[in-house]
């Protein structure tokens, strides 16, 4: 008598989350439209862009809204739209276009009203306060707690070399995908230029002092 033993499972990769949906086809269209009209006439930025100075002395409150549409080069929109498009069509699907577009722009509108708070904090001489914040990054980290939230399993191919999880449950600290999301969060919002290389190199080493603790806690 022979004896079968099941196979195991095959491991399924894929690029990228499937078809792209409404809600997220239309931001990167009007994030990619108003790129190529802020690299036409530049001085867009200084009406759209946050500048709590402004919003505070002047009221122009739209800046809350309109500064996650605006970006400062190729690379920056690039990675930002990289993001939304790979997180923001699986929970598009997941909640359906209106509460999608709904989350997304409380992410984004309370991103701004972040940067708004810091200003008024950090003072009038800072450039923070002074100076346009542009990018739509707030509200991308947005989707990534969300993400993380719904999907903390989902194994992710990252530059094409290193597959990571959102959470690992045999390997990874009950809290890491928080740890990993808030040092991003911090390094967008100190470094002072909006490129995503830069916030990469200051985020990076929070996360890796959080995972030099984890290992010296397990070697003692």
């Amino acid at each position: 008598m022979s004896r079968y033993a099941p196979r195991p499972a095959a491991v399924h990769y894929s690029f990228g989350p499937g078809p792209i949906t409404p809600a997220v086809k239309w931001l990167i269209i009007a994030n990619v439209a108003m790129f190529l009209a802020t690299w036409i006439y530049e001085p867009i930025i200084l009406f759209l862009g946050l500048t709590p100075r402004i919003v505070i002395e002047q009221f122009w409150i739209w800046q809350l809204a309109t500064y996650a549409f605006l970006h400062g080069g190729a690379v920056h929109i690039l990675f930002n739209m990289l993001g939304i498009w790979m997180f923001g069509v699986e929970l598009e699907r997941l909640w359906g276009t209106r509460q999608f577009v709904k989350y997304y722009a409380i992410t984004g509108v309370g991103a701004g009203l972040t940067v708004l708070a810091v200003g008024l904090v950090l003072g009038p001489s800072s450039e923070t306060y002074r100076i346009p914040t542009i990018g739509a990054s707030g509200a991308l980290y947005g989707l990534l707690v969300a993400f993380a939230y719904y999907y903390p399993d989902r194994p992710l191919l990252m530059f094409f070399l290193t597959k990571l999880r959102v959470i690992d449950p045999v390997r990874m600290a009950r809290y890491r995908k928080y740890v990993l999301i808030l040092s991003f969060i911090i390094g967008a919002m100190i470094t002072p230029t909006p490129d995503p290389m830069n916030q990469t190199l200051v985020s990076l080493p929070i996360y890796l002092l959080f995972e030099l603790g984890l290992l010296l806690s397990r070697l003692a």
